[in-house]
């Protein structure tokens, strides 16, 4: 059986809560009641994306969840590809952001503030 890596890579950071974990587990180890606190989200929202997250993360005995070599080669990946984008780039990647919302609008990412969440719009001419 072949495993589609770049589907399970791309799968993995598909989200913005699952990039933020692995970014964080990249600087240090945490609890999941840590992990809970820092991304003020409902525990089963963060159980779903931990669970994503299967060999990219671990959870060692004492409920540490630490990144493996796997998450980090995924962030690596991603610093790379960032990296490489130009300047010159950046409209084409402006395009690509319009289209895969489906919409001729953009918008700003939701946000937690004082028990709200907040979606910020801004219309593109």
């Amino acid at each position: 059986m072949s495993i589609p890596s770049e589907d399970v890579i791309l799968n993995a950071l598909n989200h913005e809560i699952r990039r933020n974990i692995l970014k964080l587990l990249r600087k240090k180890v945490m609890t999941y009641t840590n992990l809970l606190d820092h991304f003020a989200i409902s525990s089963g929202k963060l159980n779903y994306h931990l669970k994503l997250l299967g060999g990219f993360i671990v959870k060692d005995e004492d409920g540490i969840y630490n990144i493996t070599e796997l998450g980090i080669n995924a962030l690596k990946i991603l610093d790379d590809f960032i990296n490489l984008i130009s300047d010159e780039e950046q409209p084409l990647l402006k395009k690509a952001y319009l289209s895969q919302i489906g919409e001729n609008k953009s918008f700003l990412h939701i946000r937690y503030v004082g028990g709200i969440y907040i979606k910020l719009f801004l219309q593109v001419h």
